[in-house]
């Protein structure tokens, strides 16, 4: 009988160890953010060139008036400066010149865009 008590005695001890230290609260949204940017699959007609004509780049940095020498009209220009990873770095305001000129920086969002889009090769798509 002795040794049913201390077996029933450990089994007590253990199960409600368990139960005081196994508990513990996550906060779901620090787990699991919201992120409600969709920067997957990103073309560069649909989704970055409409970003780079909302933040003015393109009217600056066009065909007839390129300032700095940087043309980003049109994929075949923009994508000199994606592989010379200088507008990466401007929008990011790290490394060059931070565009857009004496604006703020770019919402975070489309930088994520125009960086995942890069990321997945840069397509003429």
């Amino acid at each position: 009988m002795s040794n049913f008590k201390m077996y029933f005695t450990k089994l007590i001890f253990i199960t409600i160890s368990f139960m005081l230290f196994s508990c513990k609260y996550d906060n779901e949204n620090d787990l699991y953010p919201y992120d409600d940017c969709k920067s997957y699959d990103m073309s560069y007609g649909n989704d970055i060139t409409p970003i780079l004509q909302n933040y003015g780049c393109i009217g600056c940095h066009n065909t007839v008036n390129p300032q700095g020498a940087v043309n980003l009209e049109g994929y075949e220009q923009t994508k000199i400066w994606i592989d010379n990873t200088i507008l990466v770095k401007s929008i990011n305001h790290n490394g060059a010149s931070p565009m857009p000129k004496f604006q703020a920086k770019m919402d975070s969002c489309d930088i994520k865009k125009i960086e995942s889009w890069i990321s997945d090769g840069a397509r003429n798509n």
